[in-house]
């Protein structure tokens, strides 16, 4: 029978029989958790439109985890990209007017004795004032495309995916709501590839168990549908001892294996010992 409450160490450590040599181990119970977690905010005022999963969906890094409502900013993303469209087509305009008036230019001064020094003069203006058209119609380009790139990014910023492979693990809002920016916490999400469980184990194994020692684990040995086995490692051995219940505190790397093992799950962690030295 498991003891503890979720959320905390959760262990019963079995020890093998005083004075056994070869082939003890040592047990322990706790619970699955994860050493990266999120509380998922929205950055921009808007109503939730879509949540893309509950608790206990698993979500890979960059899927949507939610979306607000985004009519307006996709409005602002299209007029945008037409004043991009309007100001490049503006843009070629005037390199045409450039190129026809440096032409024209040209020829005026291959018979420059042929013509007054004012048309001379004129075209060599009509030359100067494209290129300052041309150099106007670009700044406005450069504005146009900032512009558009500001409308993305709110855009963008109305859809929140996933930080990292992870699951959802509760969810605290609905679909019509409509979160404070930056301050209401949407769902609280937790990584899957940095996982690790806690165990208590007896004193009298303090100094057989030390970082890096192989682990056995058996995920929810109780629930065949779902049960697995894994091997992990001895992450850290903490260096303080419960003085009520004399035990110290393990905290052991558990692997990921294809979303079989998940935050809140139940294990059961063996650590084979080495043999007591004579």
């Amino acid at each position: 029978m498991r003891r503890g409450v979720v959320g905390c160490v959760v262990a019963l450590a079995l020890a093998a029989p005083a004075g056994a040599a070869r082939g003890e181990a040592v047990t322990g119970d706790g619970v699955i958790q994860s050493d990266e977690r999120a509380a998922v905010k929205s950055v921009v005022p808007g109503a939730i439109r879509r949540l893309a999963g509950r608790e206990g969906t698993v979500r890979s890094r960059g899927e949507l985890l939610f979306q607000l409502e985004n009519d307006l900013q996709r409005a602002q993303v299209v007029v945008a990209e037409a004043e991009v469209a309007r100001a490049e087509a503006a843009v070629r305009e005037a390199e045409v007017a450039l190129a026809s008036a440096t032409r024209e230019h040209a020829r005026n001064q291959r018979v420059a004795d042929l013509i007054t020094e004012k048309e001379l003069a004129l075209s060599r203006d009509a030359v100067l004032n494209a290129e300052a058209t041309l150099a106007t119609r670009g700044q406005e380009v450069l504005r146009a495309r900032e512009q558009l790139a500001a409308a993305r990014e709110a855009l963008a910023l109305t859809t929140v995916t996933a930080p990292f492979d992870g699951v959802i693990t509760r969810v605290y809002l609905r679909e019509g709501d409509a979160p404070k920016p930056s301050e209401t916490v949407v769902l609280d999400f937790l990584s899957l590839d940095r996982l690790y469980v806690e165990v208590a184990l007896p004193l009298a194994y303090l100094q057989r168990v030390s970082a890096r020692m192989p682990v056995v684990l058996d995920v929810e040995a109780d629930q065949p549908a779902i049960r697995t086995t894994a091997t992990g490692t001895v992450q850290f051995v903490y260096p303080d001892v419960d003085p009520v219940t004399r035990m110290f505190r393990v905290k052991v790397s558990v692997p990921r294996m294809d979303n079989r093992i998940l935050p809140g799950l139940f294990a059961r962690v063996r650590i084979d010992l080495p043999a007591r030295s004579r």
